[in-house]
């Protein structure tokens, strides 16, 4: 089997639908990115652990994107004059942050849109008739059963939204910091001028005798300041500062940020230099690469600032900031960098002295995932 049909072999619309010549390119790139992102699942259960709070929270934001593409897989199955898909291929190599506009226009007219059309039982008898009786294209008709499949599988759920916020985990007893109770958050964000994915995480205690509890008043303002925020083009430290400076209750202690992408590929992406020279002549092959980041950003002591003769002052947290350049401009404790690529092309790029500083996955003939070290 080709690696193109082995890609395209997990991805097949319904069996009344078929492939399309002046739509292959969309539809591979659906394909190749959710095999991408369904192996960096697999990466990070064994890099972080199943069981883990933290592990379960980014796998259930990875599952987002995989969900996205699937929808815009159904929708884009068949070639729709004028409304290509939009595709970051200078940046990210993810899809366009308007591209979820869109879904979002489509999930607030489903309904109305489904009843407009016929049901696939009535559609496929009339396929049936035109291919037997008339034998005519019945293109047309799948394209409204295409339609329909894409409609009845929108779902919120579905759509990566520009703000995801996630559950509120207790992570311990009450700690010593004057009674507050230990708590795990995390969000996600799309980042708008970026279009890529950004997952955070914030360990932090809460700084008050009770415990914080979902849809809270000091909850919802740490919803709020989160979102409010969510950037991918802050630093770690710039944003953590920041909202640190608008929650008088809660001390951060840990903050961490993974960040997507970009992802490349010769098909869908520009490339330049020796990465793009190295794609290119491997462009028969299908090649891609996915690369991602995890940022961490520890504090390091609190101090009092405020502090007068009528006031008590408030805490204020100081971030420990390794003495390193990259570490620095970044705003960060700790750097982590990682590429998931097909395992013939991890050849290729450890030869040509590619992403050394990178800890490498690859993804076999069997879709198994492992660390090359």
């Amino acid at each position: 089997m080709s690696e193109k049909d082995r890609i395209w072999q997990d991805f097949n619309l319904d069996e009344n639908c078929v492939h399309v010549a002046d739509s292959n390119q969309v539809r591979l790139y659906f394909a190749q990115f959710t095999l991408a992102l369904r192996a960096l699942t697999g990466v990070l259960e064994k890099t972080v652990g199943k069981s883990n709070g933290e592990a379960q929270a980014v796998n259930g934001y990875v599952a987002r994107p995989s969900r996205t593409f699937h929808l815009l897989g159904l929708k884009y199955f068949y070639e729709r004059p004028g409304e290509g898909l939009k595709v970051d291929s200078t940046d990210s190599g993810f899809f366009h942050f308007s591209t979820l506009v869109e879904l979002e226009a489509d999930l607030a007219g489903r309904d109305r849109a489904l009843a407009e059309l016929e049901p696939v039982a009535d559609l496929k008898r009339q396929m049936a008739d035109r291919i037997v009786h008339r034998r005519s294209s019945p293109r047309d008709l799948q394209e409204q059963i295409a339609r329909r499949l894409y409609l009845e599988t929108l779902k919120p759920s579905g759509i990566f939204r520009s703000f995801v916020p996630g559950p509120l985990v207790s992570t311990g007893e009450p700690g010593p910091d004057r009674g507050g109770r230990a708590y795990l958050w995390s969000f996600a964000t799309y980042d708008q001028a970026l279009n890529r994915p950004f997952v955070y995480l914030l360990y932090f205690t809460y700084n008050l005798n009770m415990g914080l509890a979902t849809g809270s008043a000091d909850f919802d303002l740490l919803v709020k300041q989160a979102q409010k925020l969510a950037s991918g083009r802050l630093n770690l430290l710039a944003f953590s500062g920041m909202m640190g400076d608008g929650l008088e209750s809660f001390s951060l202690k840990i903050v961490k940020r993974i960040i997507l992408g970009p992802y490349w590929s010769p098909v869908f992406t520009e490339n330049e230099g020796e990465l793009g020279a190295l794609l290119e002549g491997f462009r028969a092959r299908f090649p891609f690469i996915l690369r991602w980041e995890a940022e961490t950003l520890i504090s390091d002591k609190e101090m009092v600032v405020g502090q007068g003769l009528l006031s008590r002052g408030r805490l204020k947290q100081v971030f420990w900031i390794p003495k390193n350049a990259d570490l620095s401009a970044r705003g960060v404790s700790h750097l982590g960098r990682f590429v998931l690529v097909p395992y013939w092309l991890g050849q290729h790029l450890a030869r040509a002295g590619l992403f050394r500083d990178h800890q490498q996955f690859v993804i076999d003939k069997e879709d198994l995932v492992y660390g090359v070290h």
